[in-house]
């Protein structure tokens, strides 16, 4: 498993700007993941290029994560193993895409819990800066899949 695999399985987003990783929330890194990341950012960069490089835009990679989500796939491993697919078997992408796209509504509702930017302990919205109950399905434009993105 790789360094860029590594950093999203622990809940993190990844993005390269202007050669720079930017990593959300930041806020949550440790000391010693900071220094991990730091070490190996000749690494994570050429990770994030080549994963780019491979035809899986945002939009694509968040129709896929969708699907895992739909699914039920938590295994990391089988996770893993689906992105590297993805990317690198002939016609994995298009295939899965077909299969995410048929299952996708206009109705993308999902439980807070599902989320990156909700913390479980105190109920809280990090991007709405806001307590939300995680009772009931709801549409959020701020949603982020907690495990696959």
């Amino acid at each position: 498993m790789g360094m860029m695999q590594k950093i999203t399985d622990a809940g993190f987003t990844l993005t390269l700007s202007d050669g720079a990783i930017e990593i959300s929330p930041a806020s949550k890194l440790t000391d010693i993941q900071r220094t991990i990341i730091r070490e190996h950012k000749a690494e994570i960069i050429a990770e994030f290029t080549a994963a780019n490089d491979q035809g899986v835009n945002e939009t694509e990679r968040a129709y896929l994560a969708g699907w895992l989500s739909h699914i039920g796939e938590t295994d990391p491993e089988m996770i893993s193993e689906f992105w590297h697919n993805i990317r690198h078997k002939q016609g994995a992408k298009d295939y899965f895409l077909q299969r995410a796209m048929a299952e996708a509504t206009s109705d993308y509702r999902r439980h807070c819990h599902e989320c990156q930017h909700f913390t479980r302990v105190s109920q809280y919205c990090t991007m709405l800066k806001a307590r939300q109950l995680d009772d009931i399905l709801r549409h959020c434009d701020e949603f982020i899949v907690e495990l696959y993105l």
